[in-house]
């Protein structure tokens, strides 16, 4: 039976920094689960590339339902029927914050990057993220408690990075 090898440097900055990074919304995701592999079963990716001694990507991956959660608890509103344009502001601004976040975190590692891009947008599910050879990937599952278990499927996210190997 194979196993799975996750560098754990990557898988810690990428729970750490998710975490730090969603402080603002006040809750607390929790690490479900890890991968090598990104798969982006649901429907709204934000992607932060990554630059520095070591260059790559970050991805969140959300439900709608949970995208609305998250910006409402961001902006401390009421939560929104639908997403609009403040509301895909706010989603990339997350990732923004979440990219700062495990920059931190990963200063004075071997894997330190030193800029953020802009964060894009991509509406649409079903999809997985092959990485060339020489690319590390980790991927983190994490579950959002404080949504209902009415939407038990909008409780987890994906966070994923992956990076260039020297």
């Amino acid at each position: 039976m194979s196993r799975l090898v996750l560098d754990e440097t990557l898988m810690d900055s990428v729970i750490e920094g998710t975490i730090k990074g969603l402080e603002m919304t006040g809750i607390e995701p929790k690490p479900i689960g890890a991968s090598s592999y990104l798969s982006a079963q649901r429907t709204y990716s934000v992607l932060v590339s990554l630059y520095g001694r070591r260059s790559g990507t970050l991805t969140l991956n959300f439900t709608d339902h949970a995208v609305r959660f998250l910006v409402a608890e961001m902006l401390g509103e009421d939560m929104a029927d639908e997403l609009d344009d403040e509301s895909f502001d706010a989603l990339c601004e997350i990732g923004n914050i979440v990219a700062g976040s495990i920059k931190t975190v990963l200063q004075n590692s071997e894997f330190q990057f030193d800029n953020i891009s802009l964060p894009a947008l991509i509406v649409g599910s079903n999809y997985g993220l092959y990485q060339l050879k020489g690319i590390t990937t980790v991927a983190v599952e994490f579950q959002i408690e404080e949504i209902g278990v009415a939407h038990l499927k909008d409780r987890y996210f994906t966070a994923a990075i992956s990076m260039m190997e020297i």
